[in-house]
């Protein structure tokens, strides 16, 4: 697989860089207010640090309460199918019981007195009573075989309450830490858009100050030299770009030759190959984040939306370095066709077999287009 994993800077992590070195390499101001300021971005990038540990440990939490409900579902599933096998056994032998009762009472009423005055011979009285034991033990085997099933259906219905209550203990918990997970990535989140909205407003102010040192240049310029035309240039003058101390544009995490795939505050663990409904296994990583937060391109390439089944809505991403990407459970979607690294391409949610679970991004990795592998360390900026 054609990438190359380096150290992974968080979305968060970047924007504290950009907003530490605007306040402290580009925009004059005095000792103190500098001070303040990286005061400031510490005390956010603290924030967030530790809202990120605590988020990444809580989703790791949320998978492992998945995964245990998703194997109660199954057990759940596989005993009401051995209960069903069970009451059908129990109605075909109780319906043989029947037929037997009504076989004996109208044709098959023969007692011991029977056989014994009844017999032609001695031959003939050993042959009957023969049959009579052994319809008789025949008769025992079916009544005990009923009695056997009687008992297996009751332990499985007893088998099925407890289940059930260690289900709702489960999902119960699950909900909790659902909550607790979206509370958290909320306020990531909100920290997160203050100190991008700071930055904004840090990059336009300076803009305006550049423009309005170079007019005043250009016109004290243009006073000493007599020369009309430098004050009118002025006017037209563009001032460069602020630095932001990274390639990647914030709001973005770029990883070995690929960008992360949300676009905004996360959480995510290693939970591929965990347990989920019907017994199959994960073959992916759930990225946590609010509803409606973007999804991105995390390469260029070609994107198809589609729909249905247990993925809901979902992109495929076919990229331009030669793997297929999944974005799955999609609150919305963005562009299509052909995009670039970073483009919009979906919305996180909770669609298809998601519905009800706490909003997420389910991310698959297809490696030259085949087979899926743990998008995991490509993520963690270990591969």
């Amino acid at each position: 697989m054609r990438i190359r994993g380096r150290k992974l800077f968080s979305r968060m992590t970047t924007v504290f860089i950009v907003l530490f070195l605007a306040t402290t390499s580009v925009i004059p101001a005095s000792a103190a207010s500098i001070k303040e300021k990286r005061e400031e971005a510490r005390s956010v990038k603290n924030q967030i640090d530790s809202l990120s540990r605590g988020l990444n440990k809580l989703a790791g939490q949320y998978n492992a309460t998945l995964s245990k409900l998703s194997t109660i579902e199954y057990e759940i599933v596989f005993t009401e199918k051995e209960l069903d096998k069970a009451q059908e056994e129990l109605k075909r032998n109780e319906s043989n019981l029947v037929k037997r009762v009504e076989w004996l009472y109208k044709d098959g009423n023969n007692s011991f007195i029977d056989v014994i005055f009844g017999a032609e011979s001695f031959e003939d009285f050993l042959v009957q009573m023969d049959t009579l034991v052994q319809v008789g033990q025949a008769d025992g085997r079916l009544i005990k075989k009923i009695k056997a099933v009687k008992a297996e259906i009751e332990r499985k219905k007893a088998e099925l309450v407890t289940q059930h209550q260690k289900q709702e203990a489960v999902a119960a918990n699950l909900r909790a830490l659902g909550k607790q997970l979206n509370a958290k990535l909320a306020k990531q989140q909100a920290i997160l858009s203050k100190v991008e909205g700071d930055l904004a407003k840090l990059i336009e102010e300076e803009r305006a100050r550049e423009m309005a040192r170079a007019r005043a240049l250009a016109e004290a310029s243009a006073r000493a030299k007599g020369n009309s035309s430098k004050k009118i240039a002025s006017a037209n003058y563009t001032p460069k770009r602020v630095s932001r101390g990274e390639p990647t544009p914030p709001g973005y995490t770029r990883i070995g030759n690929f960008l992360f795939p949300v676009s905004g505050s996360y959480a995510f663990s290693n939970d591929w190959g965990q347990p989920r409904s019907g017994g199959r296994t994960h073959k992916g990583t759930d990225i946590f984040s609010t509803r409606g937060t973007p999804v991105v391109a995390t390469v260029g390439g070609n994107v198809v939306q589609r729909s249905g089944g247990s993925a809901g809505l979902y992109t495929t991403l076919k990229g331009s370095d030669g793997n297929t990407y999944q974005y799955m459970h999609l609150n919305g979607y963005g562009k299509s066709g052909q995009v670039n690294p970073g483009d919009v391409i979906g919305y996180v949610g909770d669609s298809g077999n998601a519905k009800g679970t706490s909003p997420h991004l389910h991310f698959e990795i297809q490696p030259g287009g085949g087979g899926a592998t743990n998008p995991y360390p490509y993520l963690k900026g270990e591969k």
